[in-house]
């Protein structure tokens, strides 16, 4: 397949008396629920992209009046494809002989890591990154800037005490957060640091994990994420949108990290490398556009190259997405989310690798096997997907949906049935759109 040419055909469209577009009006209708904004972009055979955003990236306080419409440079917190991105980081300190995946992850740490029950075994990166390492999220997972990742592993919570490392898959926001950590204590650098020298820099993205970094101009076309529903979880399908991230009329937020420890302060210039990656969200605080994710997608499609920058060897990622874990046709050694997760691979999630009983991965309803990232968190729903066999890369996102459509389960495979819709579309983008 061609490398990448940017033939960005963009529907930069609003809601409330701008309208949304007839994309996606369709959508919604299929999906049964509004949308705050949406982008779809899909790498087409001869290696352009076609990329379609619309509907509003800022709402006025009515919850309805758009401000500034959503386009595919707005920045969005991407949720957990972010951790997708951070693999890429890793791989790359993996080629360089900085990290091994497959060592004793304490040795890059500043403490031993090791799971209560099974104080002998040790764990990966691999593990932590395939979400086979016995670490659980627990009630809270998440590490104020002053906090240390070393003293929450202290708290029972966080360990699974029935399942030595490698043996059972839980996916794990937790786990990537020592992964991030311990990819700092490996380098001597700060995480926001080492992702834009690794990642972000090299191909010319000005992508940020919680802003850090970004400048005036990012903060002011960021998307803000949205729902219907406020702290009391009662949905208004009519009612307005209310903001749930990224919420600051255009302005940087006053720190990076979005908790504090008490007594502390945000001077990052103090934070030491190595103790809590945490505060720059590694699992899910990245903010970028749909443009730039599908520069990464084809990076990932093309082997680990972009244009004339290659980050990655080809076997690299044949490696990484080949599976670390598989769910067993009883279902007995992971817990698979509706079905949708099946098989995942060092830090990616693949679809339709492990046919079985209990697997509904099918959120495309085809026969194709795919590699790449699911997302959902604070209202925005995602996914950007690799298909090996044609180098296809499909990006898709919603930022606010006016129900809950977590309890819409698709009628082809165990994601919403956003998430199928969205799919479909995205799949469906022709050169016209």
């Amino acid at each position: 397949m061609g490398r990448l040419r940017f033939s960005l055909l963009l529907a930069a469209l609003a809601l409330a008396g701008c309208g949304t577009g007839g994309k996606q009006a369709e959508v919604e209708a299929a999906a049964g629920t509004r949308l705050a904004a949406m982008g779809l972009a899909r790498s087409l055979p001869d290696g352009t992209s076609v990329v379609l955003a619309t509907g509003c990236a800022r709402i006025a306080a009515d919850g309805h009046s758009c401000i500034i419409a959503f386009t595919a440079d707005s920045p969005v917190r991407i949720a957990s494809i972010s951790k997708l991105v951070t693999l890429i980081g890793a791989l790359r300190l993996a080629e360089a002989g900085e990290i091994d995946l497959d060592a004793d992850v304490s040795s890059y740490l500043k403490f031993p890591l090791r799971n209560p029950a099974f104080p002998d075994r040790p764990i990966t990166l691999r593990q932590l990154f395939a979400h086979t390492s016995g670490l659980r999220d627990g009630d809270d997972f998440v590490i104020p800037l002053g906090g240390k990742v070393a003293d929450t592993m202290l708290s029972p919570e966080h360990w699974d005490p029935a399942s030595p490392p490698g043996a059972y898959f839980t996916y794990s926001n937790l786990g990537i957060i020592v992964a991030a950590t311990a990819m700092e204590g490996a380098t001597g650098e700060r995480f926001d640091r080492l992702m834009a020298r690794l990642v972000f820099r090299p191909l010319g993205l000005t992508a940020t994990y919680n802003w850090s970094g970004a400048d005036n101009a990012a903060a002011e076309r960021a998307a803000t994420l949205y729902r219907t529903a406020g702290d009391d979880e009662v949905w208004h399908p009519d009612g307005p949108f209310l903001p749930q991230v990224d919420d600051r009329d255009g302005a940087l937020p006053d720190c990076p990290a979005p908790v504090i420890a008490p007594g502390f302060t945000c001077n990052m210039d103090v934070y030491p490398p190595g103790t809590n990656a945490g505060i720059f969200s590694p699992q899910g605080g990245l903010r970028i556009s749909l443009n730039e994710l599908m520069i990464l997608a084809r990076l990932l499609a093309d082997g680990g190259t972009y244009g004339n920058v290659r980050l990655l060897k080809p076997e690299t990622l044949v490696a990484a997405s080949s599976p670390a874990w598989m769910l067993d046709r009883g279902g007995r050694n992971g817990m698979p989310d509706h079905g949708t997760m099946c098989a995942y691979g060092t830090g990616i999630h693949l679809l339709g690798a492990a046919p079985g009983p209990h697997c509904a991965d099918n959120v495309f309803n085809d026969t194709g096997t795919r590699f790449g990232h699911a997302a959902e968190a604070y209202g925005l729903l995602g996914g950007l997907w690799i298909e090996p066999a044609s180098a296809e890369a499909i990006v898709y996102l919603a930022t606010g949906t006016s129900t809950n459509v977590l309890e819409d389960r698709g009628p082809h495979s165990g994601f919403t049935r956003l998430e199928e819709t969205l799919a479909a579309a995205a799949a469906a983008l022709q050169a016209q759109e």
